[in-house]
């Protein structure tokens, strides 16, 4: 009876054991499980959050393209005012405008032969360099520059002839007009020719109401008497009109230097040398840009 009970006894702890270590077993299995589902769950997690960031550090700058864009026009805004701070209002709004709509700008430089290379020497007139150099300075090449010659003509024959209309249907944007002073220059008396210069801006203003007019007086003239005073009335006929007016005269040496023959020969026309061409067009530049 003991044998048995014993027997018993033993079997029962070795079950027991057995199943006690079977229980431990599967714990210890549901340990490592739970564990390494949760170290993976960390390494994803550790994983994605990097690469949000580094979403966020390519796609931020160029996320709004309008945004950049607006940026560049402002820029250009900027530019464009820094360019014309000092330029006349009238003439500012015209080219500011059209560079903005991205369309050219017509410019007509009308007056004598003093616009060409009149004696073919192989010159470079001054328009042409005016042309060159403000479409550098806008950094573009929508200025297109026009010249229209009446070579020797005077004022009065211009408006005998008619000319003053065919300047005002060239339709252009700006223009650029030289009174015709050096030809007048005693041919036609100053109050005559300050006449024949008010026929033409107003058959200009006519045809075109939104054109832009600039006058710049003919080129200066080494040891003249009465030449000055013609200056000197287109200078006043100016001021009192309003007109848009180019002194040049003052960037050039003095009527008596003999500096001066370096920019305008001494012979009977009086024209502009190469050294003149580029003086003229620096100073007609320095109105038209900052």
């Amino acid at each position: 009876m003991n044998k048995y009970l014993v027997a018993s006894i033993i079997a029962l702890s070795i079950l027991v054991i057995i199943f006690g270590r079977y229980q431990y077993e599967q714990k210890l299995s549901d340990i490592t499980t739970s564990a390494q589902q949760m170290l993976a769950d960390q390494v994803d997690n550790f994983s994605e959050e990097p690469e949000e960031i580094n979403q966020e550090i390519i796609v931020e700058p160029s996320e709004d393209p309008e945004l950049n864009s607006e940026e560049g026009d402002s820029s250009s805004e900027v530019e464009l005012d820094v360019l014309l701070e000092d330029t006349p209002s009238s003439l500012a709004d015209r080219i500011e405008a059209r560079l903005t709509a991205n369309e050219t700008i017509t410019i007509l430089a009308f007056g004598s032969e003093s616009l060409t290379d009149s004696q073919n020497e192989g010159l470079v007139p001054w328009p042409e360099l005016f042309m060159e150099k403000i479409n550098e300075a806008f950094s573009t090449d929508l200025f297109v520059v026009e010249t229209m010659s009446v070579g020797e003509m005077t004022s009065l024959d211009m408006v005998l002839q008619g000319v003053d209309q065919e300047v005002a249907e060239k339709n252009a944007d700006i223009f650029l007009i030289e009174p015709l002073m050096w030809n007048d220059n005693g041919n036609v008396i100053i109050d005559h020719s300050s006449d024949h210069l008010t026929t033409l801006m107003n058959s200009i203003s006519e045809e075109n109401d939104e054109a832009v007019i600039v006058i710049n007086p003919s080129q200066p003239a080494y040891e003249t008497v009465n030449y000055p005073d013609q200056m000197e009335s287109l200078r006043s006929l100016s001021i009192e009109n309003n007109y848009l007016f180019v002194d040049h005269w003052s960037d050039w040496p003095g009527i008596y230097e003999e500096d001066l023959l370096e920019y305008v020969d001494e012979n009977d026309h009086r024209m502009p040398t190469q050294m003149g061409h580029e003086q003229w067009s620096e100073s007609i530049l320095s109105y038209f840009v900052n």
